[in-house]
């Protein structure tokens, strides 16, 4: 090799900038259209960028307007609210748009967010890379595969920005690295802060950084082995620090979500059969970047037909000519080079998820994450293959091992100086790196068109929404458009909806067994619900039937405000306020007629809870017609330990309860100690077991 030395670097800081700025170029590039529609587009529209810009929103909605905690929400869900603990939010993301925001709008700060992301995953895998092969050239190589690899850009296309957010695993992986080898305060607290920063911006990369930890310690450990015993106590104390302060930091967030984790009903845990779809199949880390504009005709087909049908599966498609160029790192740079292989290779098998799929087809062979699955925290996530994010990062080093090994052999037998002689090969594998990476353009649309009332100020004095039907994305980025709360959502964590909310989702539309005052109105108004808005969909409903099953219940000539091609909009009926709402709880059936002329009956199981809302406290009497099926029944009328009365039931008859109800729900419960019964035994076509009939539940104030 040649003896002439490189002249030592007189503006790093210029040098940065240079490669921070041809990383933007790159983004740029790879996310084409987006970056000359800044203002009015966005990418993954038809998949989850809508609940994401809701997201963005609500951050700056809860930290500048409402000073609230930004993890729970009454604006979906609406009025119960609920957690955002789990949802997949990228909150750090979020809360770093806030003066972009502030600046541009919510749609640019978005997509510069993005763009960001894009351009320092690159600068923070090409910090690890040179600190590991001192090499510029090859680590900024590295740092465009780790950012541009087809797994980001696939998260990009599906609007998935939280998982696009990995800028700081590099960063933490650089700082552990250095902390552990016996490096200074400022690795220890780099270190934690890029955890930090990392599990903020997805739970799903902490417990990456923890894993690549505990593979790390294993190999600091191995290395020192002739020393062990003062290799363990220097690793353990070094590693339980840099813990202790990422603990700290991140307790008041792990806390709520430990509570709600170890809950009755741990709605955030994926089924096994939800893993297993989740999961890599063997061959797809093979497909050639299925979104490139010259083979994706023939690549996207065949990684879609090597997975389950229907099911959003992440690409894992590993770079050819970076293959090809570790290969040359392995070979000549074992040592240096196996630490990375073999972590690239267990990140690799975790990606493959709890069972081996070969060619779409599930051999039931168990792999390692089985293993990992038994943890509830894992079991948080259904998405093994996200795993090979890391195998990139690795797959990003070995690449700038092995062309660092390439070029100075290159320049060994050309005989010139490194710089000179290494450009020009090195820009040759660039380019061919980058031209394997290349997406065709990036589907970025406008957002969809919301109806006019939304924004002509039909709605400036409304409370909450009802939607029909369940919007879900598009819904969630339609209330950061009319700013008013709603009663549904889109969560990656799709929260169960309790019986208060269930019952106001469904209630407009019941004839059902309570007067009129003590119905559906009352709810709406007791909860400043105003309008409800019925959105076209003529795929599933192509005759309109939800339409005239509304308007059977809120006549247009009385009800409706307005009507556009995005949507219809209704006044919700007012009812007389101090009155006492009915909703019913578990255990009904469907209300039905016995006979024209008859009032409307439910049926019930064993046991049936009742709930009464009020907004103020005051002494009611309870009136209903009650009968037993079948048999006589003892019933009990309790609320919660306290046992209220004792009903004895037969044939059809009037009952009365006097309750000094507080403000809020009650929630009377029904039980028969006699079992319900079969009623096919008595030669009737119900399904469900029988024991009580309810009619005309009345509720009056005394």
């Amino acid at each position: 090799m040649s003896n002439k030395l490189q002249r030592p670097e007189t503006r790093p800081f210029i040098t940065h900038l240079l490669i921070i700025l041809g990383y933007s170029l790159l983004a740029l590039l790879f996310t084409y259209p987006l970056g000359a529609h800044l203002n009015s587009y966005v990418v993954g529209l038809e998949v989850d960028a809508e609940e994401y810009l809701w997201s963005f929103w609500w951050m700056r909605k809860a930290v500048l307007e409402l000073g609230t905690n930004p993890y729970y929400t009454t604006w979906l869900y609406y009025p119960t609210g609920v957690s955002l603990y789990f949802f997949a939010s990228s909150p750090l993301h979020a809360f770093l748009s806030i003066p972009f925001q502030e600046l541009f709008g919510l749609i640019v700060a978005y997509n510069l967010i993005g763009l960001l992301a894009f351009i320092f995953s690159a600068y923070t895998a090409y910090l690890l890379a040179y600190d590991i092969s001192k090499h510029r050239l090859a680590s900024i190589a590295a740092g465009a595969l780790f950012a541009f690899a087809p797994t980001q850009i696939f998260h990009l296309e599906v609007g998935q920005p939280n998982l696009n957010a990995v800028e700081f695993i590099p960063l933490y992986i650089f700082c552990l690295r250095r902390w552990l080898q016996g490096g200074s305060l400022r690795f220890l607290l780099g270190a934690a802060i890029g955890l930090t920063l990392s599990s903020l911006n997805d739970w799903q990369f902490g417990v990456y950084c923890e894993l690549f930890t505990g593979v790390l310690l294993i190999a600091e450990w191995f290395a020192r082995r002739s020393e062990w015993k003062k290799a363990f106590i220097d690793l353990f104390w070094r590693t339980a620090v840099m813990q202790l302060i990422f603990l700290i930091t991140v307790l008041p967030i792990v806390i709520p979500m430990l509570n709600e984790l170890g809950g009755p009903e741990p709605y955030m845990v994926r089924k096994r059969t939800d893993t297993v779809y989740h999961s890599a199949d063997l061959f797809a880390f093979l497909v050639p970047n299925p979104m490139h504009p010259l083979w994706r005709d023939w690549a996207e087909p065949l990684r879609l037909s090597i997975q389950e049908e229907g099911v959003t599966v992440t690409v894992v498609s590993l770079s050819y000519v970076a293959m090809v160029i570790s290969f040359f790192a392995l070979r000549w740079r074992w040592k240096e080079s196996r630490f990375w292989f073999f972590s690239g290779l267990i990140f690799l098998i975790l990606a493959m998820g709890p069972e081996l799929l070969v060619l779409g087809y599930n051999t039931g062979i168990l792999l390692p994450y089985e293993a990992l699955f038994q943890l509830p925290i894992i079991r948080i996530s259904r998405a093994p293959a996200r795993y090979v994010v890391i195998t990139i990062l690795c797959l990003a080093v070995l690449l700038a091992i092995g062309l660092k090994e390439i070029l100075g052999r290159l320049a060994s037998r050309r005989a010139l100086s490194a710089p000179n002689a290494q450009l020009v090969p090195w820009a040759i594998i660039f380019f061919l790196l980058c031209f394997e990476l290349l997406p065709a353009p990036v589907d970025a649309y406008e957002p969809a068109q919301a109806p006019a009332f939304f924004t002509d100020g039909t709605l400036d004095n409304a409370g909450a929404l009802l939607e029909v039907p369940n919007p879900s994305n598009r819904g969630m980025y339609f209330a950061l458009v009319h700013n008013h709360p709603v009663m549904y959502g889109e969560l990656s964590r799709d929260n169960p909806p309790g019986a208060l909310l269930a019952h106001l989702r469904e209630a407009y539309k019941l004839d059902d067994i309570m007067a009129e005052q003590n119905g559906p109105s009352c709810l709406y108004r007791s909860f400043n619900i105003t309008h409800l808005v019925l959105y076209p969909n003529p795929q599933e409903d192509p005759q309109n039937l939800r339409q005239q099953e509304i308007e059977t219940h809120l006549p247009p000539e009385q009800f409706l405000v307005s009507d556009t091609p995005q949507g219809r909009l209704y006044r919700l009926p007012e009812n007389p306020s101090n009155e006492t709402c009915v909703l019913l709880g578990k255990g009904w059936q469907g209300a039905r007629q016995p006979e024209p002329g008859r009032p409307l009956h439910r049926w019930t199981g064993q046991t049936a809870l009742l709930g009464l809302y009020r907004t103020e406290p005051s002494r009611v009497e309870l009136s209903f017609t009650i009968n037993s099926f079948a048999i006589p029944r003892q019933v009990e009328v309790t609320n919660g330990d306290t046992h209220i009365r004792t009903l004895y039931v037969g044939e059809p008859a009037r009952e009365s309860i006097e309750l000094d109800l507080p403000a809020g729900i009650t929630w009377l419960q029904f039980h028969s100690l006699e079992p319900a019964l079969d009623p096919k035994e008595y030669g009737y076509r119900e399904e469900a077991f029988l024991a009580l009939g309810f009619e005309d539940i009345l509720v009056e104030n005394r």
